[in-house]
């Protein structure tokens, strides 16, 4: 047992732990994996959470000794919660190899696991390795994420493709996502200090998930090294954590593809927060998942939405020219789109967008300082 129990504030070690539980799977099957290791590292306190597929890994500073263990969060968490940040935590192996925690009058003992159980991951090994700024990596991230298919059959579709490209002679940084019915691809300058190979990769949703919970943690311009082989990807804002993920092995589409290249009738969004709005008040007597809205000619070159239920009846509004206005007074063609996924564009291309409408069964092509995205219509 070691003589020097270790010492950490409560407020550290609850900050440092609150992200393990998100980790941890609430369907597995594998007690050792409802549990955190930890161990006394370098003049730390490193936590360790695992579902299989995701790996992190978390730091935080404090003095002292503990071998490594396995407990539950959860508990040790809502005790952390009640005591106060600034208060002394002791942490030691009881006799009977429970975790004793020790602040102020509290004791507890919590019932651990063997530590060799916890699964390590295995050894891997980088191809490559390069930097990016934790604001570039969150807005990359962020703006396809809705495009992300949630159908089981098509796993290879259950991500974000992340991918080294070129564009009119410049390297890039790509994410695309897709569902069939709709798909965003973002872009950023290409990362700096690229060791090695970039490979292709598809992210899973669920890792997406965990990054764009901690990179906002960060300040815009913290960097990040993200390591890759064929089968992994690592991302680190250094000694805080590490977010270790297995990729999906499947093969995106070829996206270029479905991309719309005709000009077609420009629909200009100025304002998108107010015709997500627009969009809202069309489609109030409908309460389905799905809810076409239809995109039609006002007076002059206005825009006109409709929405109809089968039960309720039907709702029609003008947007006015400073929200959305067709480039031309002549007729256009109407068009029907998903309406949770037109304000899903209008969340994601905040600062407005064009719409290039061919007719009213073709693809439509959006552009955006945000990205480009392609948006298959609807029967209205």
């Amino acid at each position: 047992m070691p003589d020097t129990p270790f010492a950490i504030q409560a407020g550290a070690l609850r900050q440092a732990l609150a992200f393990t539980p998100r980790i941890i799977s609430r369907r597995n099957t594998i007690p050792i994996l409802s549990h955190v290791l930890l161990r006394a590292e370098a003049g730390g306190l490193t936590m360790r959470a695992t579902d299989m597929e995701v790996h992190f890994t978390t730091t935080a500073e404090g003095s002292g000794d503990l071998p490594a263990v396995t407990v539950a969060p959860g508990p040790l968490l809502t005790m952390l919660a009640i005591l106060p940040p600034e208060e002394t935590v002791e942490l030691s192996i009881a006799q009977a190899g429970q975790l004793e925690l020790s602040a102020g009058a509290t004791r507890a003992k919590l019932f651990t696991m063997p530590p060799e159980d916890m699964p390590t991951g295995g050894e891997w090994t980088p191809t490559a390795s390069w930097t990016i700024q934790a604001g570039a990596l969150r807005t990359l991230l962020r703006r396809p994420f809705h495009a992300i298919s949630t159908e089981e059959t098509r796993y290879y579709l259950r991500g974000i493709y992340l991918h080294p490209a070129e564009a009119e002679g410049q390297r890039q940084l790509r994410a695309a996502a897709t569902d069939g019915h709709r798909m965003m691809v973002a872009h950023t300058d290409m990362p700096e200090g690229l060791e090695g190979t970039m490979p292709a990769q598809i992210i899973p949703r669920a890792t997406l998930a965990h990054l764009l919970t901690l990179l906002p943690r960060l300040p815009d311009n913290h960097p990040l090294t993200v390591r890759q082989s064929d089968t992994t990807i690592e991302i680190t804002p250094g000694r805080a954590w590490t977010l270790r993920s297995k990729v999906i092995d499947g093969t995106f589409p070829d996206y270029g593809r479905v991309i719309p290249t005709g000009d077609g009738t420009p629909v200009e969004v100025k304002d998108a927060a107010a015709l997500s709005r627009a969009i809202t008040l069309a489609t109030a007597l409908s309460l389905e998942r799905s809810r076409p809205i239809a995109f039609s000619n006002g007076d002059g070159n206005s825009v006109r939405l409709t929405g109809r239920s089968a039960e309720e009846g039907e709702v029609s509004t003008t947007v006015p020219a400073e929200t959305a206005a067709w480039a031309s007074n002549r007729p256009h063609h109407t068009f029907g789109v998903q309406a949770r996924y037109m304000q899903d564009l209008c969340a994601t291309f905040r600062t407005g967008f064009r719409m290039r409408v061919q007719d009213g069964s073709s693809p439509i092509r959006v552009e955006g300082a945000e990205g480009l995205a392609v948006l298959m219509p609807m029967r209205v």
